[in-house]
């Protein structure tokens, strides 16, 4: 056996020692796939699923059924485990309930759990909204939707009364062997602009997790993982332009115009309209005279989804500087969640968030016009403006919180 075999065989010893010591440290006891009829029995549950209609209602802004607060999944269908990876829905615009009910085990992959922080999380392909006993972590990559086929990953805990001082008061704490948690996943097919005809699914192992997993009471960051988002773009902003001033939206010669979007439309109810992808004309929707209208809530609240369109002509200086050739970027964000199509395509970054598809609830969506402008250059942005979360959108309306164009000359 040669020196050079013996110091590589020492140094993959060295190598592995550390990976099992990190994963140690990691605390992480063990996990149960929700996918597997094995996993499903060990939480004492069954997975149920119901089709969605979205815009019921005297409104129009309701969904049916409902998973928040108490609700009766007595009569929804039942899955077999191992086809939750199985397509589902119309496709095209459709939206669907994934619900389990389980109680935490006394035992994981053979090692006790008396209590510490759980994890349930799963993928959805597209977009998904986590509810847990009836409530949602609006937290970016969490309960609510944080990008396209982007892990969802929500802690389950319970909240106690306790006694404090002679007062009472709501404590949270991780779960414990015996507690019982109902677990709903809104899965919806999207991008919801111009919905794909493939169908609804979770994603499962090997890449992807649908299941729990548990861990000490003393691991780091209590299992807490970090979201993917898109890196801001790098460079130096040379111009800015806010696109909800009138002075802003004239330098590019831009009118803002919206139309209110309706939903379950065409022959197999899986359509929307109007559509503002590819070639589409938005000459009847309202145009506004003033952009900061849009700064103010609209909709009739609850479910509810509206076009904001501007054709920005990239001009040739911005605040005294020359524009040509730079980078230009738009941002908004808007309340509760956005699309962002540009000259009618959507960025929609596999896996993580901060482009164009929905970044999460009340977050920035970053998006690319050009990399080289040229003055006189048009694009056409369109912003799909949504009411969130879906599960339950609350009773407010829609409204933009900003909107800007940054003109940024890379770096040397």
């Amino acid at each position: 056996m040669t020196r050079f075999y013996i110091q590589g065989l020492l140094a993959m010893a060295l190598s592995l020692g550390a990976a099992v010591g990190a994963f140690a440290q990691d605390g992480l006891i063990g996990k149960i796939d929700l996918m597997t009829q094995k996993g499903v029995d060990a939480v004492k549950g069954d997975w149920r699923y119901a089709d969605i209609t979205t815009g019921v209602g005297a409104k129009m802004n309701e969904l049916e059924p409902k998973a928040h607060g108490k609700f009766d999944d007595g009569k929804w269908e039942v899955l077999v485990p191992d086809s939750l990876g199985k397509g589902r829905g119309p496709g095209k615009y459709s939206w669907c309930w994934y619900r389990i009910k389980v109680t935490i085990p006394s035992e994981v992959d053979g090692k006790a759990f008396a209590g510490g922080p759980v994890w349930f999380e799963t993928t959805v392909d597209d977009y998904g909204e986590i509810w847990v006993d009836g409530a949602i972590d609006n937290g970016r990559g969490r309960g609510a939707i944080a990008g396209f086929n982007t892990k969802n990953r929500v802690r389950l805990q319970k909240t106690d009364v306790v006694e404090d001082g002679g007062k009472k008061k709501n404590v949270k704490r991780d779960a414990k062997a015996g507690d019982v948690f109902q677990i709903a996943v809104l899965g919806i097919n999207s991008p919801l602009g111009n919905p794909p005809s493939n169908k609804i699914f979770l994603r499962g192992l090997p890449k992807h997790l649908t299941g729990l997993e548990f861990y000490d009471p003393k691991a780091k960051n209590a299992g807490a993982d970090i979201p993917k988002v898109e890196a801001a773009p790098k460079g130096t902003v040379v111009g800015q332009l806010d696109l909800l001033k009138k002075d802003g939206a004239a330098a590019v010669k831009g009118t803002w115009r919206r139309h209110a979007v309706t939903v379950h439309a065409g022959e197999m109810k899986n359509e929307i309209v109007p559509k503002a992808h590819g070639k589409f004309d938005d000459s009847k929707w309202e145009a506004l005279e003033d952009p900061a209208v849009l700064l103010k809530p609209w909709g009739p609240g609850k479910f509810s989804m509206s076009w904001c369109r501007i054709e920005i002509t990239i001009p040739q200086q911005v605040g005294g500087k020359d524009v040509k050739g730079t980078a230009v970027w738009f941002k908004t964000t808007v309340d509760d969640y956005a699309e962002v199509w540009v000259d009618g395509k959507i960025d929609l970054v596999f896996g993580s968030s901060g482009r164009g598809a929905i970044s999460g609830f009340n977050q920035p969506n970053d998006v690319k016009l050009t990399d080289n402008a040229q003055p006189g250059q048009v694009v056409t942005v369109a912003v799909l403006a949504i009411n969130g979360p879906f599960g339950n959108p609350p009773g407010n309306n829609i409204f933009f919180r900003n909107a800007s164009l940054r003109f940024i000359e890379a770096a040397k």
